[in-house]
């Protein structure tokens, strides 16, 4: 499910960034310290990891009473602060009085607000009533709302009344419907019996299908196999027509 599970991160890059931040330093700075040594994390008496280390870079993070991860810190090897991958030294997170993050904030060595490297610098976030996060909002170090590197500003996001996510779509500062960067104002999901991913949809700022520049598809399809794995995938043009089937 190679390109399902690509729309699906670019999507919610600008909330999942933030949780893959904790996960590198839950997962990927577990085993190795410094010169490649094994070195377990640093867990509080909730066994929340407050810092983690691996050969390029050390995590501080900070949490909240109610567990929530309030700030998180890259230092390098000389323990002096330092950008991680994505171009930021230090993220720090709100939330609603129901634990959902509302915001989250991109700073610099010197802790001044930084645009990363999809050009935003504050994430914005609203929930509906069941919980679903259902809009997100762009900003730059000045504060102001401004298109990423995929030319979006704000995504909204429908979903379903089983709190399946089933569309998303794509807006400009203006706050009109825009198409991306591939050509796409709106995607469309459908889902099976178990809530999984089968098919996704591109449409242009007319609502008309439309093919994704980056992949070629106007439509995509697959199924799920015992194991987890998307397969008998085939991409299909406006008109229907097979471009790609595996």
């Amino acid at each position: 499910m190679n390109r399902v599970s690509k729309e699906i991160i670019l999507l919610f890059a600008s909330f999942s960034l933030i949780l893959s931040m904790t996960a590198c330093a839950i997962q990927q700075c577990r085993n190795l310290g410094k010169g490649g040594k094994p070195k377990a994390n640093l867990l509080d008496a909730h066994e929340r990891m407050t810092e983690s280390e691996n050969r390029m870079a050390i995590w501080q993070a900070k949490y909240d009473e109610h567990g929530n991860l309030i700030e998180l810190k890259c230092f390098g090897p000389n323990g002096q602060l330092q950008e991680d991958q994505f171009g930021v030294a230090i993220r720090k997170n709100l939330y609603d009085a129901l634990g959902n993050m509302i915001e989250s904030s991109h700073y610099a060595i010197d802790e001044r607000l930084k645009e990363d490297n999809h050009g935003v610098a504050i994430l914005r976030f609203k929930w509906d009533k069941y919980g679903s996060k259902n809009e997100v909002r762009r900003y730059g170090a000045n504060g102001q709302l401004k298109e990423d590197i995929s030319a979006i500003a704000i995504v909204r996001n429908i979903h379903d009344r089983n709190g399946n996510w089933i569309e998303s779509r794509y807006y400009g500062i203006d706050g009109k419907l825009k198409e991306n960067i591939n050509g796409v104002a709106i995607q469309r999901f459908k889902r099976d019996e178990y809530g999984r991913v089968i098919e996704i949809g591109y449409y242009d700022i007319n609502g008309s299908l439309t093919e994704d520049k980056e992949s070629g598809c106007a439509i995509e399809r697959g199924k799920w196999d015992e194991h987890g794995d998307w397969i008998n995938k085939e991409c299909r043009d406006r008109n229907g027509k097979i471009v790609i089937k595996e």
